[in-house]
């Protein structure tokens, strides 16, 4: 299935249905898959790593609330990983591996500018949103320091390694269902995908579109 949005950059989501881990009930599978974007400096395509790919709307049973923390550690004036998801009230815990100063500062993209941290907190320091959204958040010592954390209100969600590859966490049974990509500096890209236990991976095309001035 193709699924274009107007834009200049094109990604193409390849997703695989896989058999289900051992105890789960035979019918479900589990969705992997590998996000590119093309490239024409470097000629075809290249795996995008630090997108964000989740399937919101589902019942608890298919996404049930996710176990313990998503961490993300300050190190050597960095964010890691950059980009991070986690589910709606899902403890996000930030930490730091070296001795420099860290202030964090961070702001979500559906709670007015006066909802962001003041005074800012150093780590240790464990957050929590209670809404979906985008939450920008850096360093006001170390501005490089910087980086996003994606709340999803769903838990199947899943963040691209280097190879651009993912794998939603839970089994879910054969269906259609919407699955979302998006990376920073990228619109969000949307397309239906079936899962099924057919052997042969299933292709999504999907056009992302980089924003303007970026």
């Amino acid at each position: 299935m193709r699924v274009i949005v107007p834009g200049a950059v094109v990604g193409i989501l390849v997703v695989a249905a896989g058999s289900a881990p051992s105890g789960e009930p035979a019918a479900k599978v589990v969705v992997t898959g590998t996000v590119f974007v093309s490239d024409a400096a470097k000629g075809g395509r290249q795996p995008l790593a630090s997108a964000v790919v989740d399937i919101a709307g589902l019942p608890p049973d298919l996404a049930p609330p996710p176990k313990g923390a998503v961490s993300v550690v300050f190190k050597d004036k960095r964010m890691v990983p950059p980009v991070s998801a986690a589910a709606v009230k899902q403890p996000v815990a930030f930490t730091q591996a070296d001795k420099f100063d860290y202030r964090i500062w961070y702001a979500h993209s559906a709670i007015p500018p006066a909802g962001a941290t003041a005074p800012s907190p150093t780590p240790p320091h464990t957050a929590k949103f209670d809404v979906p959204g985008l939450v920008l958040v850096r360093c006001v010592v170390n501005p490089e320091a910087r980086g996003y954390v994606v709340v999803t209100d769903s838990s199947q969600h899943a963040v691209t390694d280097e190879r651009g590859q993912f794998r939603l966490p839970h089994p879910l049974p054969p269906g259609t269902y919407p699955i979302r990509a998006w990376r920073p500096d990228h619109e969000k890209a949307e397309a239906m995908v079936r899962a099924s236990g057919a052997e042969n991976p299933q292709v999504v095309e999907v056009v992302i579109q980089r924003r303007l001035g970026r």
